[in-house]
């Protein structure tokens, strides 16, 4: 978690809230290392946090997706 990027996110307005303040390139990163999955993708959405929610539009797979999740 990183302190500094969260205030740094609530100065421009983005909610502080279930966060963790992990920069996009961090996540890229990540989203490259676990690979395409849409099982994954659902279970980090379900988590709610800005940051798993990132990650699970990077690692899905659209083909996957169904209409009721795209809503």
């Amino acid at each position: 978690k990183d302190e500094e990027a969260i205030k740094y996110m609530a100065k421009y307005k983005i909610t502080p809230d279930k966060t963790f303040g992990v920069k996009v390139p961090i996540l890229r990163s990540i989203s490259k290392k676990l690979g395409k999955s849409h099982k994954l993708a659902q279970k980090l959405w379900e988590l709610g946090y800005r940051e798993t929610m990132i990650v699970a539009s990077m690692v899905d797979i659209p083909d996957e997706v169904s209409e009721e999740q795209m809503e």
